[in-house]
């Protein structure tokens, strides 16, 4: 399923983007799936894009900062306004039918930061998303690898552009209802699209049922034995290795 948009733990102290104009470039956009409104009693699909920015922090990297859109590009839409402001024009009539989000990584624009305060904590938002004048503004050196993930029709190719994200930015993607839909929360072994032979089978399922009862953050190291980044890239001599532990 392509990310295109379409007209019609404990709390952690993190060091604020300063306020102020400055140049944002997009390297991380997250599909957010579908997660339900209460408030207005529907269904919303949202995407979480973030910018590296010319103002850097103490250790001498950039500064990071994100905004959730819902996904589209309906006249009226914040992401349609913002996109614009970008490209610095305005859509085309079949950007209008089917605009690929992704395509706007590496993106160099202009941010305008506030700080605003709720309650007790104060947060940096982007205010506003200007087109860069290239001959006033000098860009910067990219310095974050580019992100990208989007669920895909199928369960395979989705958990392995998932376990390539931060954990923070898993446990956002979980709440959607296609995660739900494609894994119920965990790694289904029917969704493994090779020939096995049964016996390899066997071993992979049992291998999946360690890997879901293993708590998040030690299921690197059941991976590791296994010699693989993601379950979905064993082998058949591989799953049949792994049946011991």
């Amino acid at each position: 399923m392509s990310l295109i948009a379409k007209a019609g733990g404990a709390a952690k102290e993190f060091e604020l983007v300063p306020q102020g104009t400055m140049v944002g470039r997009l390297f991380s956009i997250i599909d957010l799936g579908t997660t339900r409104n209460e408030k207005y009693e529907k269904d919303v699909h949202k995407v979480r894009i973030a910018w590296e920015t010319s103002e850097t922090m103490p250790d001498g990297k950039p500064f990071a900062i994100s905004k959730t859109y819902i996904v589209s590009v309906h006249e009226k839409s914040q992401l349609r306004k913002d996109v614009e402001a970008m490209l610095n024009r305005k859509l085309s009539k079949d950007e209008e039918g089917a605009f690929e989000i992704k395509s706007l990584l590496g993106t160099y624009c202009m941010l305008q930061i506030v700080h605003v305060t709720h309650g007790e904590k104060t947060y940096a938002n982007i205010q506003t998303v200007m087109a860069v004048n290239t001959k006033m503004v000098k860009l910067f050196e990219p310095v974050n690898s580019d992100i990208i993930f989007e669920f895909q029709d199928d369960a395979q190719s989705t958990m392995i552009a998932f376990d390539n994200l931060a954990d923070w930015q898993k446990e956002m993607v979980k709440k959607a209802k296609e995660y739900s839909i494609l894994f119920g929360g965990a790694v289904k072994p029917e969704v493994v699209t090779k020939n096995f032979s049964p016996n390899a089978m066997i071993s992979f399922v049992r291998a999946t049922e360690l890997y879901n009862s293993t708590p998040e953050n030690k299921r690197a190291e059941v991976l590791a034995k296994a010699g693989v980044n993601s379950f979905f890239e064993l082998t058949e001599a591989q799953a049949l290795n792994v049946a011991p532990f």
